[in-house]
């Protein structure tokens, strides 16, 4: 159960009225990080619009690198909400169910691309230790492949999730009934 109250779509006015409808038109659901974040109404809006411009907005990396990089920096914070939620999200971009099971276990020993490999290890490295961060990984992102639009992308990607999973954590998000603990999806949604 959330820690905060949680305006109920049937009591949300303005902005959060709003964002709860948006929330509907993109997904058919209102995400339970979506309604957790009804006290600021604006604050809201913000956050959301930043999700949709990192996650769905124009980018050299693919919707199933950003749902990687979403739930890889989401575990590495060891947000149970949003490494779930977002686990679930990148088995509907891969639908490659063995490959999702064996990532989420270790990507380190996971038979993945290596590209996608260095963008989890860049990930992790900015989750953990960003102060380290520096040329030799961007360089080692370049090596792979990525250009200097792709890097910054996976950057605003892992500072997004890692701002994300801080209010999941703080205000008690609880996972949506219709996910199972291993991001598929249950007989309820």
């Amino acid at each position: 159960m959330a820690y905060v109250e949680i305006i109920p779509y049937d009591k949300a006015t303005g902005v959060a009225k709003e964002e709860y409808d948006a929330a509907i038109e993109r997904a058919g659901r209102i995400w339970n990080i979506v309604s957790v974040q009804s006290q600021l109404p604006a604050v809201l809006r913000e956050s959301m619009r930043l999700y949709r411009e990192v996650m769905f907005g124009p980018s050299p990396l693919s919707r199933a690198q950003r749902e990687l990089l979403a739930a890889v920096t989401s575990s590495a914070n060891s947000t149970r909400y949003c490494t779930i939620a977002h686990w679930h999200d990148y088995r509907d971009e891969v639908e490659d169910q063995l490959m999702v099971d064996e990532i989420m276990q270790d990507w380190k020993s996971a038979a993945m691309d290596e590209a996608d490999r260095a963008l989890v290890a860049f990930a992790e490295k900015l989750t953990w230790a960003n102060s380290t961060v520096g040329p030799p990984e961007i360089e080692s992102l370049r090596a792979h492949g990525f250009d200097d639009v792709a890097i910054s992308s996976a950057v605003q990607v892992v500072a997004y999730f890692n701002y994300i999973n801080r209010v999941a954590d703080g205000l008690g998000v609880d996972l949506e009934d219709w996910i199972a603990t291993d991001g598929r999806e249950t007989a309820v949604g």
